[in-house]
């Protein structure tokens, strides 16, 4: 499974696999044994992040009232209806998983973001980070996917803000680059059209403040595609995923695997 991580710290002629990560609050540094691509750089330089979001869902399990993960996501029905987020068996090489399913009415749906009731990051209104969702649609010909960042708690399918992979089923023949400001989508097509069933590596990155570059890969059939979108909206957003019904009679189901976030350059 790719894992969002660092350069390899050299110590003369030795290679060392550790490297060192901050979390999101004021804390002690943490060692990680992991060797992932740094967060783009201006200077090139390797620069230590300041902020570091690992969650691979294996934490809390989702229910009525408990948060979801390691770091306690908020789920949110999407208009109405029952709606539930539930943990499931993992599958090899896909750790820790969680589906989100809708009923068959039309416009239902669910939200998970992180973040109980506030925001917690301003991907748009910053620069030197990269982020990556793990997730597989379960339904292609029934179901409308929003993934990414979006307001915190939405409940709507459209958040009022937002930048975010999109997927419209009726609308959308490709995974779309989406930048949402006021509920209005700007968007780029991808030439990844999903596949049910199929894994897919979202990633973004910025090394320019406001412009996003957006990546998506098929890992089952190792198609990758990238486009990248200008005027991000600069207001606090959270890590989302998101599901909607379109009128079937069949649920949908997206089943999410993983989400990180590395940034540098963070005064605080």
């Amino acid at each position: 499974m790719k894992k969002l991580t660092w350069k390899t710290l050299l110590t003369g002629a030795a290679t060392l696999g550790l490297v060192i990560a901050f979390g999101v609050h004021n804390q002690a540094p943490t060692v990680h044994a992991q060797n992932t691509p740094p967060v783009p750089s201006l200077s090139g330089q390797f620069i230590l992040p300041q902020v570091d979001i690992q969650e691979d869902f294996l934490g809390q399990a989702p229910g009525t009232s408990a948060r979801i993960g390691e770091y306690g996501w908020d789920s949110t029905v999407i208009v109405g209806g029952t709606n539930p987020v539930a943990a499931i068996a993992s599958v090899l090489n896909h750790p820790g998983l969680i589906t989100l399913t809708t009923d068959t009415t039309a416009t239902h749906g669910v939200s998970v973001t992180l973040g109980p009731g506030f925001g917690v990051l301003f991907p748009g209104n910053s620069t030197n980070w990269q982020a990556e969702w793990i997730v597989s649609p379960n339904q292609v010909a029934t179901g409308s996917y929003r993934i990414g960042f979006g307001t915190v708690d939405t409940a709507t399918a459209i958040p009022a803000n937002g930048i975010y992979f999109r997927f419209l089923q009726g609308t959308d023949t490709y995974i779309n680059a989406c930048m949402d400001t006021g509920s209005s989508e700007v968007v780029a097509a991808t030439s990844i059209a999903p596949s049910a069933a199929d894994w897919l590596h979202l990633t973004m990155n910025s090394s320019v403040t406001g412009t996003v570059v957006f990546t998506v890969k098929d890992v089952n059939s190792g198609a990758t595609s990238t486009v990248s979108l200008g005027s991000a909206p600069t207001v606090v957003l959270s890590p989302m995923f998101n599901i909607a019904e379109t009128g079937s009679s069949v649920a949908d189901v997206l089943t999410v695997d993983y989400f990180g976030y590395e940034q540098q350059g963070v005064t605080r």
